[in-house]
């Protein structure tokens, strides 16, 4: 009756912004999923991603639709799941007696601004939170067994395994838990040696195109050097970013001053709350869940850029769980003030997203409806269409002017001008220009090639749309 109580108003939540535009990284999903099961695979050596994630979405788009709540559902659903399961995994670890502990955690983490936004995300973050979640929870029952029970370590395997094939943060989540085992359970390394050793036996038909993948991952860095620092590198914005997104979910501060310190605020306070958790015995599972994942992934980061907030959802149940049971340590006022505290900047953090336009997702449903003219053609500074346009304007005709990232189309002053043939309107996409084509050059060759410019359409997430008249 609790796990229901907790995911109803869990569910609740997340279908709050689930209607809102797919993004680009939504779009690419789609792109994904709807290929044929023979040309997805290969596909997918182009994508730093498993598989199981599309697979599952290339069978349910047909079930859906193209609505895009519903599309979303499976995923918000899972999102909700997280919430009873922190719940039973807490009530797991501490005992019956902190009962109040694990439910104001859960209650945390229901509210928790990212928690809620990534739910609602067509992506494979709320499934890695959810079987991470399951991972610990039969991890824990494994370790505490004294009956040599083979199925809560068949369970973790099996969640296990569904997580390294949702998404690759799962090896910083089994790293963190390599280190639980020989940190706090030594004598229980055997069996769960075994089922890393069948973790390992079922990734093995993956293992090829996983390193295929590793092989050409760099691409976008290469190609695009500023690249790096959007996906997460390792600096102090990036692990800043971690505790501010963590805590106040997608909202940002135009005052990088004030960011700053409301960036340090927090963590200093994040610190101290781990500092308190570890005074209980049971908080040391929480602090190696937490900081052991992350510090396995900034070793990583030394050679790859993984630091961006957004593959850490997995840890936000942690996150919860160290400031509850931190603050479950202060006498009883401040316990109850502090909570409230973080009660109410997450629920800001909520209302402040769903009631801000500026702040939702990017808006290519608008984009797409703004292009769907006659006799127009959309012109990309990319070298493919940008996925989410392939969903919301399917028949429009576009021109990609680069041959691969960063590099315009060497045919472009002999193919450009056939495809304007008998177009009237010319869109261009300013859209992720500052990378890809920071002079704008296709804005000028238009211009010379006698086009009028009409008024800049600004499309929220999206940017700038100009819009070309050809000449009479």
């Amino acid at each position: 009756m609790e796990s229901i109580l907790l995911f109803i108003p869990s569910l609740i939540l997340r279908l709050v912004s689930a209607n809102q535009s797919f993004w680009l990284d939504e779009g690419a999903s789609l792109v994904f999923a709807r290929l044929p099961l023979t040309n997805l695979f290969s596909a997918l050596l182009n994508d730093f991603h498993p598989p199981l994630f599309y697979l599952f979405l290339h069978f349910w788009l047909p079930l859906a639709g193209n609505t895009e709540w519903v599309i979303r559902l499976p995923f918000i659903i899972l999102g909700a799941l997280c919430v009873p399961v922190l719940y039973k995994l807490l009530l797991e670890l501490l005992g019956r007696e902190k009962k109040k502990v694990a439910l104001v955690a859960s209650l945390l983490l229901m509210i928790n601004p990212l928690h809620t936004y990534y739910s609602a995300e067509l992506r494979m973050y709320s499934a890695n939170a959810l079987f991470s979640l399951l991972s610990w929870l039969y991890l824990l029952r494994a370790v505490k067994d004294k009956t040599q029970n083979p199925m809560p370590w068949r369970f973790f395997t099996l969640f296990t395994v569904l997580n390294v094939y949702s998404f690759y943060g799962a090896f910083f989540n089994l790293a963190a838990q390599w280190l639980f085992l020989y940190w706090q359970h030594r004598k229980k390394i055997k069996p769960f040696l075994v089922s890393n050793l069948v973790t390992t036996l079922f990734f093995l038909p993956w293992l090829l195109s996983f390193f295929k993948q590793l092989a050409g991952g760099g691409y976008l860095t290469r190609a695009l050097p500023d690249w790096a620092e959007l996906s997460g590198n390792l600096s102090p914005k990036s692990l800043g970013l971690i505790m501010a997104k963590f805590t106040f979910g997608r909202i940002s501060l135009a005052n990088k001053s004030a960011y700053a310190v409301f960036v340090a605020g927090i963590s200093l306070y994040f610190l101290l709350c781990s500092y308190l958790a570890s005074l209980a015995k049971e908080g040391k599972a929480l602090l190696v869940w937490f900081y052991g994942a992350l510090a396995v992934a900034i070793l990583v980061s030394l050679r790859a850029p993984v630091l961006g907030y957004w593959r850490f959802v997995f840890l936000v149940p942690a996150f919860v769980s160290i400031i509850t049971l931190g603050l479950s340590n202060l006498p009883g006022i401040a316990n109850k003030l502090n909570l409230f505290v973080v009660f109410l900047v997450f629920v800001l953090g909520n209302l402040i997203f769903w009631t801000t336009p500026a702040l939702h997702r990017e808006d290519w449903r608008e984009a797409g409806r703004l292009i769907a003219k006659d006799k127009s053609l959309s012109i990309v500074n990319f070298p493919d269409v940008f996925a989410p346009l392939k969903f919301y304007a399917p028949g429009v005709y576009f021109y990609p002017d680069q041959e691969k990232l960063g590099k315009m189309r060497p045919d472009l002053d002999q193919s450009l001008p056939l495809v304007l043939t008998g177009k009237e309107t010319v869109f261009v996409f300013d859209y992720l220009s500052d990378l890809t084509d920071p002079k704008r050059s296709i804005l000028t060759w238009l211009t010379r090639a006698g086009f009028k410019q009409n008024p800049t359409h600004n499309v929220n997430g999206v940017g700038f749309v100009y819009e070309f008249s050809a000449p009479k």
